[in-house]
This record gives structure tokens, sequence and C-alpha cells, in this order.
């Protein structure tokens, strides 16, 4: 009779490992993200503190900002098609209007840039050129690059953020629209919005909203 305790002690054992390890398994290959997450925000937070250029404090207290970031952030990394929570958003808490990708798989966009957007279209758009970058890097490399090959780049960011927008269900046009609305607070301060700055990789706002035109025409 002892054995025969022994031996179905010894099956429970084996039963309970073996539930343990499918239950790992589980939360690893259909629950990715409960493991995946976390370890990507560390490890982004920690490669951001290392990099003078992203110094920053992240917004931690206004969680509405966080998950409306997340949330539209999510539906772009799908429509760009990565692995949910391959690509690591964080909100930076800074009035000035900023957003940009931090290699390999970093969206930083400060609580000014979201507190300007008007609607969550336009924020799509901010954020899919953002995945844009992250998208070239991925197929072309983090290369030196010329100031014009720099703003080739860009144009090619945005009409990467213009076709992720419109894939995950916002309108492309907001892209343009927020353009317009940088490019009169560039005005209202007294810069030239026609020529491109010849210190920035960025080409000029009327330049990217000539160029966004023409691809939202292709539609």
């Amino acid at each position: 009779m002892n054995v025969v305790y022994e031996v179905i002690g010894q099956l429970w054992g084996i039963v309970c490992i073996v539930w343990l390890v499918c239950y790992i398994l589980k939360l690893w290959v259909w629950e990715y993200s409960i493991i995946r997450r976390p370890v990507q925000t560390y490890r982004a937070k920690k490669r951001i503190s290392k990099v003078p250029s992203q110094s920053c404090r992240l917004e931690t207290k206004d969680k509405v900002i966080i998950e409306n970031v997340e949330r539209v952030g999510r539906r772009i990394e799908a429509a760009a098609e990565y692995a949910k929570h391959s690509i690591v958003f964080l909100v930076k808490n800074d009035s000035r209007i900023s957003a940009s990708a931090c290699s390999p798989n970093i969206v930083l966009i400060s609580t000014g840039a979201y507190r300007d957007c008007r609607n969550e279209d336009e924020l799509a758009a901010l954020l899919g050129h953002e995945v844009g970058h992250i998208v070239i890097w991925k197929e072309q490399g983090r290369l030196e690059r010329s100031l014009e090959e720099g703003r080739a780049v860009e144009f090619q960011a945005d009409k990467l953020g213009v076709e992720f927008a419109k894939k995950a269900g916002y309108n492309p046009n907001a892209a343009v629209q927020w353009d317009w609305r940088i490019m009169g607070y560039q005005y209202r301060m007294g810069l030239d919005i026609h020529a491109d700055d010849s210190s920035s990789t960025h080409p000029s706002q009327i330049k990217r909203i000539r160029a966004i035109n023409q691809i939202l025409e292709s539609y």
C-alpha cells in the first residue's frame, strides 16, 4: 500500500511540474506582454538614461497620457507588423513639443507634443513617423548620413507614418494638419518656413507637407 501511495505521490509531483512548465510557456507564448513589457520598459529607460541627448524625466503621474500613448502606439505597432510590445512607447515630462525614436525600439514623446495633438489621429501620425524610423533602422541599419540623406530618411519616415496610421484605422490627413500647425508655430517664432535648416536633417515643414499630400492623393 505504501508503494502505491509513493507512486501516486511521484506521479502527482510530475503532473505539477508539467503544469508549471505549461503555464510558463503559456505566459511566454500567449501572454508574452506580461513578461516582455516590464523587461522592455526597464531596458528602454536604462538605455535612454545613458544617452545625453535623450536625458529626460519620464512622465509617471499622468496615467491618462501614458495609457493613451500606449494604446495608440500599440495600434501603430500592429500596423507596422511588429509583434505586440516589440516597441516601447515612453512619455517624457517636457512642455516642449518633441518626439523621437531611439535605437533599436524606443519611441519617446513629450507631454507637450501629446497635448498639442488635437485628436488621436494626429497622435497616431506622430507616433507613426517615429515607428517609421525604427522600421528604417531595422531594414537599413543606423548609418552615418549626410544632411541630404538624413532628410531623405525623414521623408521616408513621414511616408511610413501615414501608411501605418491609415492601416491602423486613423485619418491619414492628420499628419498634414499637424505639420501645418507646427509650421505656424515656426512662422510666429520668426523662422524661415520655406528653407531647410542648414544644421538639421529635418526638411522644412512646407516640403514635408507637399510630400505627404502627394502620398495622400494616391489613396
